[in-house]
């Protein structure tokens, strides 16, 4: 659990301090120019993801799902919590980060 809230709390940092950066990859991954190269640079990209992911699975700390399934679960939460923030909708102080993180992490727990 420790690991994973960090890696949460981590990527939300990473997106914030990157809001350009965010912004742009957020509209570019639902344009279609990506391409099949795209795709699979993406995924190279994700792959220490995954597996860390995976590991979680494995240890049985994570529901037994599709790792890529987890993945999309926790980056969507986290992209909507960045959302949030940037457009000025809520302020994601460390109380409201720490709720969404328990929300995403019981709906991805091992029960």
């Amino acid at each position: 659990r420790e690991r994973f809230r960090r890696f949460y709390f981590s990527l939300y940092e990473y997106y914030l301090r990157h809001p350009k950066e965010f912004l742009f990859l957020d509209q570019y991954a639902s344009s279609p120019f990506i391409t099949k190269i795209d795709r699979d640079d993406q995924a190279k990209l994700n792959q220490p993801i995954i597996d860390f992911i995976r590991k979680g699975v494995i240890t049985m700390q994570l529901r037994d799902m599709p790792t890529r399934l987890l993945w999309a679960v926790t980056q969507a939460q986290v992209h909507a919590l960045v959302r949030l923030h940037l457009q000025n909708e809520m302020l994601i102080d460390l109380e409201n980060l720490t709720a969404g993180f328990n929300v995403c992490w019981e709906g991805i727990k091992k029960q």
